[in-house]
């Protein structure tokens, strides 16, 4: 009989929740952010460091925390959790339909029916099966503008949800750090959401992750942007922390291997 191999190593992809090790400096420095943010300061954190460190392993599994409260000392308040990879978009557009597409994903039913019938006021969108698309063909910048809205629209309507805040992760950002007017997006959108006069942005977080390539890229775009977020450097795993993650990963191997 043939036997099954299953290897539990992918490179290149975010090590499951499961696996996680190590980082507690990093993650002390989210749970203090989203604790701030349901104290009604609203803080953001950058994730920095070289690529294949593990930042997007972390971002992962901070989305798992904010939902659960596990090794978060969250002040009684769960945080629904948004990830998303920004690594294939092109455009401000592309992007905001990634964020658009992953919320609506996330939210319960309720919620989603309404945010539907304000995306059905948005010229160029298009729900569908398969989720929402934009046409963007005289619509430029619509959606880039159009967003924090969408967004503030959860937060006006989250006491009918079983979470007290939002957690949105934006992952590879240096992907798109380059695209034109991208630094100014990022920080029109946190900002707007920050303003008083829009409500509930003191119950969201925003995390970023970025290589220092795309940090200084987006620094170029607009000089204020890294006053947006507290930044957690991000190192190589303690080698005691890497012979934990492999020994981890090993026992899930079929069959089980050793080194």
């Amino acid at each position: 009989m043939h036997e099954t191999k299953v290897n539990p190593f992918q490179p290149d992809e975010p090590i499951g929740p499961e696996f996680f090790v190590g980082r507690k400096q990093e993650i002390g420095i989210i749970d203090t952010a989203l604790n701030q943010t349901t104290a009604g300061f609203p803080q953001d954190v950058l994730l920095l460091g070289e690529k294949w460190i593990g930042k997007s392993s972390l971002a992962v599994y901070a989305a798992t925390l904010a939902r659960t409260g596990k090794e978060f000392n969250l002040l009684n308040a769960r945080f629904n959790s948004i990830y998303c990879r920004l690594g294939t978009c092109r455009t401000l557009d592309e992007i905001c339909i990634v964020i658009i597409n992953q919320i609506h994903r996330r939210i319960g039913n309720g919620a989603r029916a309404r945010l539907q019938k304000f995306l059905e006021s948005i010229q160029g969108i298009n729900i569908g099966f398969v989720g929402i698309q934009f046409d963007p063909r005289g619509h430029e910048g619509t959606l880039a503008s159009t967003l924090p809205h969408f967004i503030e629209q959860l937060t006006t309507n989250m006491q009918d949800t079983e979470y007290d805040g939002l957690l949105i992760i934006l992952d590879e950002t240096e992907q798109v750090a380059r695209i034109d007017g991208c630094a100014s997006f990022f920080k029109n959108l946190l900002e707007t959401l920050r303003d008083p006069s829009h409500h509930g942005r003191n119950r969201i977080s925003f995390l970023f992750t970025a290589t220092p390539e795309g940090f200084q890229a987006l620094s170029a775009g607009h000089t204020s942007f890294p006053r947006l977020f507290r930044i957690a450097p991000l190192d190589r795993l303690q080698d005691d922390e890497v012979e934990e993650l492999v020994q981890k990963l090993l026992k899930r191997g079929q069959p089980v291997c050793t080194l």
